[in-house]
């Protein structure tokens, strides 16, 4: 069984590093990290909404 797509629990350094390794080797990534703080009701999901449209990816 070939593995085909990584999940990473935060977004932080060793998260973002663990996305990037995994993206590179042509692997689908999907990362979590705004939904635990959703989940622990730290924020609520419409700030969620706001800043995830605050964030977009760039190639350098």
């Amino acid at each position: 069984m070939a593995i085909e797509t990584v999940g990473s629990v935060g977004a932080g350094i060793m998260g973002n590093g663990i996305a990037q390794v995994a993206a590179v080797t042509m692997l689908k990534v999907v990362m979590i990290d705004l939904e635990t703080l959703v989940a622990k009701e730290e924020i609520d999901a419409a700030t969620r909404d706001v800043a995830l449209a605050r964030i977009e990816t760039s190639m350098p």
